[in-house]
């Protein structure tokens, strides 16, 4: 069974909590004039997150069930040393 929608959900509420962090902080900082490079870099991390998070739901929705979760099989570890 796929857990897609718990994906989905995750991605989305933490992509929204950092960028509410991040536009806080940017927002706080520049009102006291002390933006500096750990900020920038906030907002650079953030930005890459919320990329990688829709690559994920991208991902998510661009496979099959049966492509999404393949079926390996599996082997004890001391049975593949023999």
């Amino acid at each position: 069974m796929s857990r897609y929608p718990s994906i989905i959900a995750v991605c989305v509420v933490m992509s929204a909590l950092a960028t509410i962090v991040v536009c806080t902080r940017l927002k706080l900082r520049q009102g006291m004039k002390t933006l500096k490079a750990d900020d920038w870099m906030a907002l650079v991390a953030m930005i890459m997150g919320i990329a990688y998070s829709v690559l994920c739901i991208v991902r998510t929705f661009s496979l099959t069930p049966a492509l999404a979760y393949p079926a390996f099989p599996t082997l004890a570890f001391t049975q593949s040393l023999m």
